[in-house]
């Protein structure tokens, strides 16, 4: 049904049509992805995927500028260093250089990635150009929550918003695929079962069941009987009423008889629970980095006419991105920043098609890397075959043993048995064995 909407949503599963990818399911622990294709150490399996679904991470949209309909970075050099000081003092860049004139050179076509077009509709997005505004005029989430939105009812949008970063970020996620799903089929004919089912087609389980409790995993049915019952039922009941609230928000935005199924609190709470299962962490440093970096280095008029101003900047995201560092740790992520002249991350989550079925090994065998544009291209660690299983690592696998265990248990429910952590496991047990006394020989 996706080939013929507008946008790029039928190419998110080109590499299962082409047979690069496809799913497969594997005894004991359900469905997989196996790699139609080989590819050596470094090369790419599938390049260039668009999300599915992409949110902004609130801490990074304060201090970091992307479009809002195709994820490219915007403005230039002066807006990226000028974001961070406005938002958190309120000032102007012109406040921390000694000629404001020179603010002009970070205008210039090498400081600058595109245009920077905010959106008439006061929603607070910004896009890179004329022709994504004029596309989100007509498709995609923005068309339905902002540019159609009559005015009586654009504070409910803002409402939502505040409501979500009370209760869960991933609400807005949520509700951006609610608008689009609404979009495609008010204005584009699509099949509203069909249209839910494209975009729900990795959902495992309802946010309503994933909860936060001591000792147990996120994925874990609910206590019945004690202490911990009566917590889980507390809680349940609190996300219970935050979900029907931000319903309730969406109904008085997006009502018509026919959204009925749509709009619903299960439906709902199960895209959360999907973006919470299969999403990944996006991050993507600003196009502008690099250069900056290596102006600062190399040229000592550009650095004593502009660090103050990237010093400011970078003392101001930080704020923003880690609020509660001590002094000492501020100080130091500061210096490390200022050394390099980083500008801010994009930072957010998204739902990648091409690996949201893979499984987790603590020895992934591809790793995904994103472009400035939110496209990924999964890379190869090493050589694969095609008929391979790929994996992915779902934490790092720099943490120790322990904490790789801790979190895989505590955020998806299982413990991890892949040939790592066995390895480890098995050579503690032997250190164990020889501290003891032991031969350290297995018994067989």
């Amino acid at each position: 049904c996706a080939e013929s909407w507008p946008g790029d949503r039928y190419g998110v599963y080109t590499p299962f049509r082409e047979g690069k990818l496809r799913p497969e399911n594997f005894e004991g622990k359900g469905r997989g992805l196996v790699s139609g294709t080989s590819a050596a150490k470094g090369e790419p399996l599938v390049a260039g995927q668009r999300p599915l679904a992409l949110h902004h991470y609130e801490d990074s949209r304060r201090i970091c500028e992307v479009c809002a309909h195709c994820g490219a970075f915007v403005g230039s050099l002066r807006s990226a260093l000028a974001k961070p000081i406005a938002e958190v003092h309120g000032k102007l860049p012109e406040e921390f250089v000694d000629d404001p004139r020179d603010l002009e050179e970070l205008e210039t076509d090498d400081w600058v990635l595109g245009d920077r077009i905010e959106c008439d509709g006061g929603c607070g997005s910004v896009f890179c150009g004329g022709a994504c505004v004029s596309a989100a005029s007509r498709e995609g989430w923005h068309r339905v929550l902002c540019a159609d939105q009559p005015a009586e009812k654009k504070a409910l949008w803002a409402a939502f918003k505040k409501h979500a970063l009370r209760n869960h970020e991933l609400f807005i996620l949520a509700a951006k695929v609610i608008a689009e799903i609404v979009c495609l089929v008010r204005h584009h004919g699509a099949d509203l079962w069909e249209t839910m089912a494209f975009f729900t087609r990795f959902a495992k389980m309802s946010w309503l069941s994933m909860l936060n409790l001591p000792s147990r995993s996120h994925t874990q049915g609910f206590p019945q009987r004690g202490t911990l019952a009566n917590l889980a039922r507390q809680k349940r009941e609190r996300r219970v009423q935050a979900v029907t609230r931000a319903v309730e928000i969406l109904v008085g935005l997006l009502w018509e008889r026919r959204f009925a199924e749509l709009l619903t609190v299960d439906f709902f709470a199960n895209l959360v629970g999907q973006f919470a299962l299969s999403n990944l962490w996006v991050q993507i440093d600003n196009p502008l980095s690099i250069k900056l970096t290596q102006r600062g280095r190399s040229d000592p008029d550009f650095s004593r006419r502009f660090g103050r101003l990237v010093e400011a900047s970078a003392r101001a995201a930080l704020e923003v991105s880690q609020p509660e560092e001590d002094d000492k740790a501020s100080a130091a992520a500061v210096a490390g920043r200022l050394e390099a002249w980083r500008l801010p991350q994009f930072q957010g989550s998204g739902l990648y098609v091409c690996c949201a079925l893979s499984n987790h090994s603590c020895r992934p065998n591809f790793t995904m890397k994103f472009s400035d544009d939110a496209t990924a291209t999964m890379f190869a660690l090493r050589e694969i075959k095609a008929g391979d299983e790929l994996h992915l690592a779902y934490v790092s696998p720099d943490y120790g043993l322990e904490e790789r265990l801790a979190r895989l248990w505590k955020n998806w429910g299982f413990v991890c048995t892949c040939p790592r952590c066995q390895e480890q496991m098995m050579a503690r047990a032997l250190q164990r064995e020889q501290a003891a006394g032991g031969s350290g020989q297995l018994l067989t």
